[in-house]
């Protein structure tokens, strides 16, 4: 369970999913534009072909990493409303929705959407 006050920030732009820890934290400073060490902040990435996620954030005891591979869905990343914006801020079931592996092709890119399409369980293409 995620806390409420707790952020969540999607990259725009696929990562490298070789990088580790220390590579995807310089790469929230560098690209993103945010502090990788923010209390109750996660940031999440993919790769080129949306079927790969990495989740960073810092807890009490330190760094954390998750790393998801989807076997049959491609996740879907939002874009954003703001031109240049390398980022977008979602909540807690859009996160949820993203990491269950939301079919790309079906829907807007909305965190809207997202959310809509994981309460269907609309199966994949």
């Amino acid at each position: 369970m995620i806390p409420s006050s707790t952020r969540i920030f999607v990259a725009t732009e696929p990562a490298d999913m070789r990088r580790s820890i220390d590579g995807l934290g310089a790469w929230v400073r560098d690209h993103l534009n945010k502090d990788p060490q923010a209390d109750r902040a996660l940031f999440v990435f993919t790769n080129k072909r949306r079927d790969r996620v990495k989740v960073l954030w810092r807890d009490a005891t330190g760094w954390c990493l998750l790393y998801q591979r989807l076997d049959v869905r491609r996740v879907l990343v939002p874009t954003s409303s703001r031109d240049g914006a390398r980022s977008v801020a979602v909540d807690a079931r859009a996160l949820a929705a993203l990491l269950d592996g939301v079919e790309a092709v079906r829907i807007r890119p909305t965190t809207r959407g997202i959310v809509r399409l994981a309460r269907e369980k609309v199966p994949p293409l």
